[in-house]
């Protein structure tokens, strides 16, 4: 049994937890309040209805990133103006990584009030601190630390209460020069995946013999023949001009409605995240594959849930949302129930005309991409695709053994991108790992 004794003027919460994990190391283990201050500068940009302003956001994977710009009639009250070079977290999702240090290009910019943002003092590195408090090793002390909180909010009360070990400033130097050291070398692993990743549509396109349609150029206009004028729209017809709609191929080029069986709408009921059958959402398909480590559930009479059951096959359709995320697409694979959200649409496909895979693949090439990014309709902010318009969308068709082959050939080269992002994914963990032994007695 562990027991923790403790002076009654230094009992500032009733919580048992944050008392038993305790931080040890053979540096000095100190209070973060000695070496950071809190920034709550705000100022009321939305007084300045007309201008516009740039606002940040943190996530557990980019850290700091600029979000958006937004005209100050939009905004409705006071925001944090940043400094370069501070550090700013969500104190309700710091736990799971969501901090980051403000690049300089980001001095005087803006954040939500609901953020927190500090800076470090002298015998403190800001880099060293941003590492402590996102890596996995740390994540228990950090978790203690709200557990007596309301939604596990880290307020920058609770993060001034915060012990952390502090090594001399060399130490902290050369942690942190390691860790860039890594970053650096899994951000060259990750651009060679994303240049293989792109490879595909190439591979693609040479595999079917695929050639962009030309047309005439008329001055700045271009010439369409009239049996090729399929909308008004200058911006569809573009696309036209560029050569990106319509294209020739040693291949039978067909419609998608011609190896569809039938579509169906996924449900709008409200998921949670504890109990009832797991629910397929928009963002759960990542890069043409199906992620569930964010997944959800929903409760069902099992007369939906068997109009809702997916079947392996299936290929699970993004219709809206940005232009960007609209015909996102996955092969349903996995093991035991699951159901799909109304975002999404499920199409069953023929298999004696068409491989779901070799389906799924033309749907994450610049085949179809170009196709939804023409005729996707812009409905309140949002992209729209309907299964009148999907049956539309013309593909090459190839016999089926062609079909299955380019597909098998497509996964070997994603199994290659894996293989490099796990690389790039381990030397990071690697690193961390060893920071943490290094400062952990």
């Amino acid at each position: 049994m562990q027991t923790v004794i403790t002076y009654y003027k230094n009992l500032t919460r009733w919580d048992v937890k944050s008392y038993l994990c305790l931080f040890s190391s053979p540096y000095a283990v100190e209070e973060l309040e000695k070496y950071i201050y809190e920034h709550s500068e705000k100022e009321n940009i939305g007084n300045e209805t007309e201008k516009e302003f740039p606002i940040l956001g943190v996530t557990n994977k980019v850290g700091v990133y600029l979000n958006e710009y937004v005209r100050g009639e939009n905004i409705n009250q006071p925001y944090k103006k940043v400094r370069g070079g501070e550090l700013t977290y969500n104190p309700y999702r710091v736990n799971v990584g969501s901090i980051g240090v403000i690049q300089n290009e980001y001095d005087n910019f803006y954040i939500s009030p609901a953020y927190v943002v500090f800076g470090t003092k002298e015998g403190l590195f800001n880099e060293y601190i941003h590492l402590v408090l996102s890596s996995s090793w740390f994540n228990p002390y950090l978790r203690a630390a709200t557990s007596g909180s309301v939604r596990q909010n880290l307020t920058f009360d609770l993060l001034s209460q915060l012990k952390v070990p502090v090594p001399p400033l060399k130490i902290q130097e050369k942690i942190v020069s390691d860790w860039q050291k890594a970053q650096k070398e899994a951000q060259e692993l990750n651009k060679k995946a994303e240049e293989r990743e792109k490879s595909i549509g190439d591979f693609v396109f040479a595999e079917l013999e695929m050639k962009k349609k030309e047309y005439k150029q008329a001055g700045n206009g271009f010439v369409v023949w009239f049996k090729d004028f399929e909308r008004w729209g200058i911006g569809f017809n573009d696309y036209i001009r560029q050569g990106l709609l319509d294209f020739k191929s040693k291949y039978e080029i067909s419609p998608l409605g011609k190896i569809i069986l039938n579509f169906q709408y996924g449900t709008s009921e409200k998921a949670n995240r504890i109990k009832g059958i797991p629910i397929l959402r928009m963002n759960n398909i990542v890069g043409g594959d199906l992620d569930i480590s964010d997944l959800k559930y929903i409760e069902l009479s099992k007369k939906e849930f068997e109009s809702l059951r997916l079947v392996k096959g299936d290929l699970l359709f993004n219709r809206t949302n940005s232009k960007e995320l609209v015909g996102k697409t996955a092969i349903f694979s996995l093991e035991g129930d699951f159901v799909f959200a109304s975002y999404l649409i499920r199409i069953k496909i023929d298999d004696r005309k068409a491989d779901p895979n070799y389906i799924n693949i033309i749907f994450n090439s610049p085949i179809i991409r170009n196709q939804i990014d023409a005729i996707s309709r812009q409905i309140i902010g949002q992209a729209n695709v309907n299964t009148e318009e999907l049956s539309s969308f013309k593909i090459p068709l190839p016999p089926l053994p062609k079909q299955k082959e380019i597909a098998k050939k497509v996964e070997a080269i994603r199994a290659e991108i894996a293989e490099i992002k796990a690389k790039a994914s381990g030397v990071l963990e690697t690193t961390q790992k060893g920071i943490g032994e290094m400062l952990k007695a």
